[in-house]
């Protein structure tokens, strides 16, 4: 070979070590800046929450975790009422999967006491939006494991064309993309504006809908009067829709997803190993979990979705819109969570002193 080939050789290879060096440092870099943060960083309200949250730790032994079926319809002060503990709501609208996975996860590394107790909703898994409609909130908890979660979900039901756009999701995460500046400037030391309507009237994270319509912004009582005043038709299917979905459960007890139930009996298993107790609360009016539920031991499960067995959850008094409970039906289905997992302590699980 030609002398003058092997020196540019030598350097071409040098240079290629150098910038696969340089690209590896820089990668490492940007996962770094992650670092630094805590993991609820990415979704305002959750943040807000469980900065409050933070400061007052020592304080609870129960955990609400949930979307908007749990913010608006567990209230902490008929709970504890009823059961004597100190519980707070960490419900969040559209707290969905992955990242209340992602959460629960990492609430379970937190410092939680022994007896600790986690009310965790059950919530279907949504479609990622474009990448570029994306924001932080919907790439933050995108970690490896819940990426591999959401790609092993849709392969079993056959919608492989649902995982591209988490995939593209997946390295937005990865590469920092539009979130960098604000893992740099994160901090801890000032809440949200809206705290008190974020940690509702009580501060104990609770806030119904007709609460939020009377005392909220001008704006998101308007919002929320338009929802109130739709009318009430849908509201008085619920029952029958629930009815026909859990008769199908009844003649296809193998319609449910593998997937799903493995991570969630997995997070029991994890949960377990702290000594902390996780409930899976299955509330009124969400669709789709009655095959999955059965196979959840019934030591872990609070189902709260069958209208023969509840028949009050499903009447439209106690119903803000078709999705949600009012005030009063809060309180109602609250005092009915409340019961059911004395009755569950009462069978010889251990609660924290």
């Amino acid at each position: 070979m030609n002398p003058l080939n092997k020196i540019l050789k030598k350097r071409l290879f040098k240079w290629l070590a150098w910038l696969t060096g340089l690209v590896i440092i820089l990668f490492l870099l940007l996962q770094a800046t992650e670092w630094r943060v805590p993991y609820y960083w990415g979704d305002f309200m959750l943040r807000t929450k469980m900065i409050y949250t933070k400061k007052h730790w020592n304080e609870y032994d129960t955990w609400f975790v949930g979307s908007s079926r749990v913010y608006r319809q567990l209230d902490p002060m008929v709970f504890d009422s009823l059961t004597h503990r100190k519980s707070m709501n960490l419900g969040v609208p559209g707290f969905l999967p992955p990242e209340n996975f992602y959460f629960l996860e990492h609430l379970l590394e937190d410092n939680l006491s022994p007896g600790m107790v986690i009310i965790f909703e059950l919530q279907a898994i949504q479609h990622m939006a474009p990448p570029e409609k994306l924001d932080t909130r919907r790439t933050y908890p995108l970690s490896t494991g819940q990426y591999l979660f959401i790609r092993d979900y849709f392969q079993e039901l056959r919608k492989p064309d649902k995982i591209p756009n988490y995939t593209r999701a997946f390295l937005h995460k990865t590469l920092k993309t539009g979130m960098l500046k604000e893992l740099l400037t994160y901090t801890d030391d000032s809440l949200a504006l809206d705290t008190p309507l974020i940690m509702g009237p009580l501060g104990n994270g609770f806030y119904a809908l007709d609460q939020e319509m009377v005392r909220g912004k001008p704006e998101q009582q308007k919002g929320l009067q338009r929802r109130f005043d739709q009318p009430n038709k849908n509201k008085n299917l619920l029952a029958l829709e629930k009815r026909l979905e859990i008769e199908k459960a009844d003649y296809l007890p193998e319609v449910y997803s593998r997937v799903y139930l493995d991570k969630l009996l997995d997070l029991i298993s994890r949960a377990e190993a702290r000594e902390v107790k996780l409930l899976i609360l299955y509330p009124p009016a969400l669709q789709g979990f009655s095959a999955l539920t059965r196979q959840i031991p019934s030591s872990n499960l609070l189902n709260f979705n069958d209208p023969r067995e509840y028949p009050e959850l499903y009447q439209t008094q106690y119903h803000f819109d078709k999705e949600h409970l009012n005030e009063k039906g809060a309180r109602l289905f609250t005092s009915l969570v409340a019961r059911k997992f004395l009755q569950k302590m009462e069978t010889g699980e251990k609660v924290r002193e």
